[in-house]
C-alpha cells in the first residue's frame, strides 16, 4: 500500500463615455457568475459519471484513506492508518495526490470506485471530489482534519472573509463524523464544517 487570480477586471464598451459611471462593486460579477455556472455543469457531469459506480455494493470490510495534502499520508490520518493496519480482515486502500482538483483528475475513476464501495472513508482536509458527489447512505465519511485544536478559522466559520464558503455550499456538510482533540473545540468544528455538534467526537 502506498502511503503515499490575477484579478479578472472587466469594463463594458463605452458608447457614451460621459453617461457611464464605473462602479467597482460590480467588477467581478461576470467572473462570479461564470464560475458558478461552470461548477454547476461540472457537478452535473460528475454525478452522471458516478451513476454506474453508485450501483456498486459497499464492502463491509473496505476502508479508504483519501488525501490531497501530500503524495503520502502524514499527521493524524497517518496515525489512524497504522492503527487500522493492526485490525484483522480489513481491506485498506490509500489514495494520495498533492494538489487541487486538476491535479487529482487522473485519479477520478479510481476515486469513484473507492468512494462507492468503501464502508468507511477517512479524509484529513477538504477533498475536492467530495463536493461534487452525493455520498451513499451506507458509506461513512470521517474527517480527521490535519490541524490540532481550533487556532484559525476554516470552512463556514470564514463567512465574510477571503476564501469563505457560502452557506449553501455542500462542502464539508456530508461528514458523518469529525474527530477533534477535545470537548472544548466541538462548537468551532461544528460551525466550520456545517455539521451537527453530535457528529463532532473528541
Amino acid at each position: 500500500i502506498g502511503i503515499g487570480e490575477g484579478s479578472n477586471r472587466y469594463e463594458p464598451v463605452k458608447s457614451h463615455a460621459d453617461e457611464y459611471v464605473h462602479d467597482e462593486r460590480h467588477d467581478d460579477v461576470p467572473y462570479v457568475n461564470v464560475r458558478k455556472k461552470s461548477k454547476m455543469i461540472f457537478t452535473l457531469l460528475m454525478s452522471v459519471l458516478f451513476l454506474p459506480y453508485r450501483r456498486m455494493k459497499v464492502q463491509p470490510n473496505k476502508v479508504t484513506f483519501l488525501s490531497n495534502r501530500a503524495d503520502r499520508l502524514t499527521g493524524n490520518i497517518k496515525a489512524v492508518f497504522f492503527e487500522m493496519t493492526k485490525l484483522d480482515n480489513v481491506d485498506i486502500t490509500v489514495l494520495c495526490k498533492k494538489g487541487g482538483l486538476k491535479d487529482n483528475l487522473p485519479n477520478l475513476f479510481k476515486f469513484f470506485k473507492l468512494y462507492a464501495t468503501s464502508s468507511v472513508v477517512f479524509v484529513d482536509d477538504y477533498y475536492h471530489f467530495l463536493s461534487y458527489i452525493k455520498k451513499k447512505d451506507d458509506v461513512k465519511l470521517i474527517q480527521l482534519w490535519h490541524a490540532c485544536g481550533a487556532f484559525k478559522t476554516f470552512g463556514f466559520s470564514r463567512l465574510g472573509r477571503d476564501s469563505y464558503l457560502r452557506q449553501s455550499s455542500p462542502n464539508h456538510r456530508q461528514y458523518d463524523y469529525v474527530i477533534v482533540s477535545s470537548n472544548e473545540v466541538i462548537p468551532y468544528y461544528a460551525e466550520g464544517f456545517g455539521v451537527a455538534m453530535e457528529k463532532v467526537i473528541p
